[in-house]
């Protein structure tokens, strides 16, 4: 029964007393590690912490409110503040810095492509004042990180660039920009109403104008209508006098009325302006905090490493057992 029970094995199991072997790491596994992950590992290790230049990056935030709402946004949350309409205000701007024309406005201001161009010691980035706009447009949006939350209403606008000044410069231009473009937003169909009613206002005053003078003239060639009183003037000359006087009550009617719808348009006009209200304004950086060399290179090495590993698994696969 001993003996039996002594030949029962498991299938695959070590016999005891005999040592386990130690799978050993082969060559080729180690070099494709080399190649694959360490190689890359010390080329951006390289570039990063030999070659990438200090960048100063600016930040600031700001909201876009219409007329009364800017007025009462002290008073209320930033959530408050949000609308449907102002969300929209918010990407057109957001989507406005990234075009080229906002690019052809900076470029008209300061000396973009002079601050694109200063590559502040990284000889590998390699931009050329003369290139295509839509290549410069590629620099300025790498350049440019805009960011709009729709839930706080509040957009984050980023600037970096390689010295601290320049990085001021861009980001006051674009705050400038904005304000600018935010008042364009309502200014398209309040400008047509406003030149409307101005121009009517002003037709009505030169009827006013008119009418008073008739009036005037009319009673200095006539004296004698200070003795209307005492029927000393004739019926014709009074009547004449009367149709000046209708004439010049229509004109003044007309006038008041004008010049109230004016106002209300003009008021309705500034109730409805777009405005950029900023809560951060940007501040000259002092500390380059561009790049993370240490982040970035373990970034790549843990690319590295999947891709390594993906391939590994790949070739297990592939190769026949």
């Amino acid at each position: 029964m001993k003996a039996e029970t002594s030949r029962l094995t498991i299938p695959g199991a070590v016999p005891i007393g005999v040592p386990v072997p130690h799978r050993r790491i082969s060559r080729r596994t180690l070099q494709s590690l080399a190649l694959m992950v360490l190689l890359p590992t010390l080329i951006a290790a390289a570039y990063y912490y030999l070659l990438a230049a200090d960048r100063y990056a600016i930040e600031f935030q700001y909201t876009v409110l219409r007329g009364q709402s800017s007025r009462l946004a002290p008073m209320r949350s930033r959530a408050d503040t949000d609308s449907p309409r102002q969300s929209r205000d918010s990407y057109v701007l957001v989507e406005y810095l990234r075009s080229a024309a906002a690019f052809a406005t900076l470029a008209k201001r300061i000396p973009i492509r002079r601050i694109l161009a200063g590559d502040g010691g990284n000889i590998i980035r390699g931009y050329r004042m003369n290139l295509p706009v839509e290549i410069q447009l590629g620099y300025w949006n790498e350049m440019l990180d805009a960011r709009f939350d729709p839930v706080t209403g509040i957009t984050t606008i980023r600037i970096e660039a390689f010295r601290p000044e320049d990085s001021y410069l861009v980001a006051s231009t674009v705050l400038e920009l904005l304000k600018i473009q935010a008042r364009k937003l309502s200014e398209s169909g309040a400008d047509k109403a406003m030149r409307f009613t101005a121009e009517a206002r002003e037709r009505a005053e030169l009827q006013l104008k008119g009418a008073i003078h008739a009036v005037e003239a009319f009673q200095r060639t006539n004296p004698s209508l200070q003795d209307s009183d005492n029927g000393v003037v004739d019926s014709g000359t009074m009547a004449q006098f009367e149709r000046l006087r209708r004439e010049y009550q229509i004109a003044l009617q007309s006038y008041q009325t004008t010049r109230h719808l004016d106002q209300e348009t003009r008021a309705r006009a500034f109730s409805d302006e777009a405005i950029v209200r900023v809560f951060s304004p940007p501040v000259q950086p002092v500390v380059a905090t561009l790049p993370i060399r240490w982040l970035n290179t373990l970034f790549v090495t843990a690319i590295a490493f999947m891709l390594w590993v993906i391939g590994r698994i790949y070739i297990s696969s592939a190769t026949p057992a």
